[in-house]
């Protein structure tokens, strides 16, 4: 059972960022309420976001649960605003593609978009393309591939 103060947070916001600071750790993204404040597109446009330090960069698809399930409680840690304007932005159609790297520690890690990737996921998309760096893409595919 979800408390109502989840659904309260997450259906009735009207983006106002006195919250912005306050996030929810879900346990799993069957805790994470299903949206009805918005429609869905089915198709969605996904917009390559150039990462000025990146050399070279390539968009590959991956499998969305793949990369939620490499780091749950991360991934799950939401900031209830960031996930009401993606997923107003995802109803519109039209949203920046996550980026996956390779840290210095050499961990594979969604550097920007786990807001994006949850609600893709809650929104019933699959995959999506991703943008990594071109020198670090064989190493994240592999990882994430099925």
């Amino acid at each position: 059972m979800i408390p109502t103060f989840y659904l309260e947070f997450f259906e009735n916001l009207n983006n106002d960022f006195q919250f912005e600071h306050r996030k929810i750790q879900f346990q799993s993204i069957d805790q994470v309420p299903v949206c009805t404040k918005y429609e869905y597109q089915k198709e969605i446009n996904y917009i390559p976001k150039t990462m000025g330090h990146i050399r070279e960069q390539s968009v590959n698809t991956l499998q969305l649960l793949n990369v939620l399930n490499s780091d749950p409680q991360f991934h799950l840690d939401l900031h209830p605003v960031r996930y009401d304007i993606v997923k107003s932005a995802i109803s519109r159609g039209e949203i920046d593609m996550p980026w996956m790297t390779i840290k210095e520690n050499g961990k594979i890690e969604l550097m920007d978009g786990r807001h994006r990737l949850v609600a893709l996921i809650k929104a019933g998309i699959e995959e999506c393309p991703f943008i990594m760096e071109k020198e670090h893409e064989e190493r994240i595919l592999n990882k994430f591939k099925s």
